[in-house]
């Protein structure tokens, strides 16, 4: 019998309330990296993450020294697919099609397909 593998993220956080921004107008998502998360919570697991990474912003004025932008990337070897999508398949149907009876007269005939051939 083969073990389940579970994988973790050893991690450090930064604060999710002070230390995070998100621009207004191009919903850019900041983070404050001398805010450090305070408590000891440092794994996650890998089902639950997206890969990212932080670039400073490159000014010469010192008011973004302490904050860096973070954008999501796609890992190496990775496809977007989509997940845990289900077939979609009605097991009843609630409008099935109406038939209508056709009545033919005494001297009306029904054709078939192989009487024309």
């Amino acid at each position: 019998c083969a073990l389940p593998i579970l994988i973790l993220f050893k991690c450090d956080w930064f604060d999710s309330g002070k230390g995070t921004n998100i621009h207004k107008q191009y919903k850019l998502v900041e983070i404050n990296h001398t805010r450090k998360y305070p408590k000891y919570d440092p794994f996650v697991l890998a089902v639950q993450v997206q890969q990212v990474y932080f670039t400073p912003y490159p000014s010469i004025k010192s008011d973004k020294d302490a904050w860096w932008a973070v954008f999501k990337v796609k890992g190496r070897s990775t496809i977007d697919a989509p997940v845990n999508e289900m077939a979609f398949q009605e097991d009843s149907n609630d409008n099935p099609p109406s038939l209508s009876v056709l009545e033919l007269d005494d001297e009306e005939r029904v054709i078939e397909y192989n009487e024309l051939m």
